[in-house]
């Protein structure tokens, strides 16, 4: 059973001054933070590069285990053990290429006559080890997918599912399902639910994983009686950065604020919850928008020097009126972008990750989009009553993609600013996905049943 624990209190000693930021990049290595556009086309040798590491390591994937057999084979395996070592050596190779080269290549170091991969050994294995993590989680996620829709065509439906309806992105194809409870009556049910607007996550070679989610959005909204929105948001690098991921939330809790009552919601308990990445996007629309106001306000009102990084900060899609939004549901998320792609750089990942290259890529812009540093930098201002009131962040202990440093240091600066429904849970046993891949499921775990309590708890207080 995975348990809840808060731990001590996180030091701001790491928290950076916004105002002497650099654009130098986040982490001090070479080419690892290019600056240049996304590139629009791919050079044809990396695409025949891809073609042929791909048959490789499919086809070595596919002929070590026999190979490993045979080496029990008295004399055949003094031949074949040196082959089983060759081709495990050229697999682990192989693998963080091939990510490298699906991953890495859009915003490639410039000037480069190859490919850009890795050739340090321990990056490899690292990068092995994440794409293995990534494989698991992903074929777990579509597991439930594929289980969620043959229990509905078995068990039926507990949840009415209104889809594919456009919310006015200017971006095309963009569009949002909502998620009624069946036990709502548009005509004798008078009291209007609490509403979640889930960001889903970017996963990579989905464009959209809306759907993919949709589980999620059935249990949340029978479980926790209440109706949940999931839209399509902007993905990288099709989409743009999170300047236009910003826009399309704004303009998703603009629908919301306009149409969910006829859906039985209540458009002043609107609750903007995310995972991951999306966690972070979910916390930065009303934290740099209520930076940006009160900042505003001070210099107007006293005219009290801002800091610069402060001074030069904007609310993106500032044009889009958003309601205020009744609280936020975080689940592993990023809070401290610049801390996150340091960490990523230890991981050995941040050549393949999302998050620099969305949330950067220079140290300034990754600190203008890290909710803790706005935060901190503008802890003078009366920022309190611009944000939303309500904050529930949840952690896996094992996050091995996300430390769980981050849901704590977000705590105690929002503590420390005086918001005081803050509440926080870590369950040690838990990692990355686990939260989320429990609420998809049956909810039949104890840490799941436990979550949903705490969800309903947070929506109906």
């Amino acid at each position: 059973m995975g348990t809840s624990t808060e731990l001590e209190a996180p030091q701001y000693s790491h928290m950076r001054d916004i105002s002497s930021a650099s654009d130098a990049t986040v982490v001090p290595q070479r080419n690892t933070t290019p600056e240049h556009p996304v590139r629009t086309k791919e050079p044809l040798r990396t695409s025949i590069s891809r073609f042929i590491i791909w048959v490789f390591v499919s086809g070595g994937t596919l002929s070590l285990p026999v190979m490993v057999i045979l080496c029990f084979v008295p004399i055949l395996g003094l031949f074949v053990l040196p082959a089983v070592a060759c081709l495990i050596t050229a697999l682990v190779y192989g693998v963080s290429h091939l990510a490298y080269l699906l991953l890495a290549q859009e915003d490639a170091p410039p000037r480069r006559t190859l490919p850009f991969v890795t050739w340090s050994w321990s990056r490899c294995l690292r990068v092995d080890r994440a794409v293995f993590m990534y494989l698991r989680e992903g074929f777990r996620l579509l597991a439930l997918y594929v289980g969620d829709w043959f229990y509905r065509k078995i068990a039926g439906a507990k949840v009415s599912v209104k889809s594919n309806i456009h919310y006015g992105s200017p971006r095309p194809n963009m569009r949002l399902d909502v998620y009624i409870p069946l036990s709502f009556d548009g005509i004798t049910d008078a009291k209007a639910r609490p509403t979640i607007v889930f960001l889903p996550p970017q996963l990579r070679f989905l464009p959209r994983g809306r759907a993919l989610f949709s589980s999620l959005g059935r249990n949340l909204a029978s479980q926790l009686e209440c109706i949940v929105v999931i839209p399509d948001i902007s993905t990288y690098p099709s989409g743009g950065r999170i300047p236009q991921q910003m826009e399309d939330t704004r303009i998703v809790l603009r629908w919301v604020a306009e149409h969910v009552g006829r859906y039985g919601g209540d458009a002043k308990k609107v609750y903007l919850a995310g995972h991951g990445q999306s966690g972070l996007l979910a916390l930065l629309v009303p934290v740099q928008q209520a930076v940006v106001q009160a900042r505003d306000l001070e210099e107007l009102g006293k005219g009290k020097e801002v800091p610069n990084g402060l001074r030069d900060l904007s609310i993106y899609a500032r044009e889009v009126l958003v309601p205020d939004i009744a609280g936020i549901i975080m689940f592993s998320g990023i809070a401290d972008v610049d801390r996150h792609i340091i960490y990523e750089s230890m991981q050995g990942v941040h050549n393949i990750s999302l998050v620099r290259r969305i949330c950067g890529p220079t140290q300034k812009t990754s600190l203008q989009h890290s909710p803790n540093h706005l935060l901190y930098a503008s802890r003078n201002f009366d920022v309190k009553r611009r944000l939303p009131q309500k904050f529930l962040l949840i952690h896996g202990g094992l996050d091995q993609s996300v430390e769980h440093i981050q849901s704590e240091m977000m705590k105690e600066l929002l503590r420390g600013i005086s918001v005081t429904d803050v509440r926080l849970s870590v369950y040690e046993e838990i990692g990355h996905w686990g939260i989320i891949l429990g609420l998809m499921g049956r909810m039949r775990g104890s840490t799941s049943r436990a979550v949903t309590n705490q969800l309903f708890a947070f929506l109906h207080d």
